[in-house]
């Protein structure tokens, strides 16, 4: 569980060390924490649905059961988090939870959605996307 999160952990991280300044009104990233996983798209009766085939070996194998945490985050609640205007880079299914960027005067609004249960700024400040699309190191 652990091991599977730390691309999660990476991008903050990576988002942290590239992090130039705070400027008023400017994206920052955020952690989104989600209330639940309710009408997912995904059952725990069709696991193949989203884990790999080795995955549900290695659970069968180690006695390990399939729940409620490795469906993936709820579609419908991401995107709602994107209807507010928020860009989603990384949601975990593990911790409910997504790693957005969005303008500081939007998270009210993402933290009045019924389905978010709380936010947490993890990068504030300058953005960090066009040189990681654009490939430079």
């Amino acid at each position: 569980m652990v091991k599977n999160s730390l691309p999660f952990f990476l991008l903050i991280i990576l988002f942290n060390a590239f992090n130039v300044s705070n400027a008023l009104g400017q994206e920052n990233r955020y952690v989104v924490y989600f209330t639940d996983k309710n009408n997912s798209t995904y059952s725990l009766d069709t696991p193949n649905e989203f884990l790999s085939g080795k995955a549900i070996q290695r659970r069968e194998k180690n006695n390990v059961a399939i729940t409620e945490s490795d469906l993936p985050v709820n579609l419908s609640y991401i995107q709602q988090v994107e209807g507010v205007g928020a860009k989603v880079f990384y949601a975990s299914k593990w911790l409910n939870a997504a790693l957005v960027e969005v303008n500081e005067s939007k998270i009210a609004e993402i933290e009045g959605l019924a389905t978010v249960d709380k936010v947490e700024l993890v990068a504030p400040g300058a953005l960090v996307q066009s040189r990681l699309a654009a490939g430079t190191k």
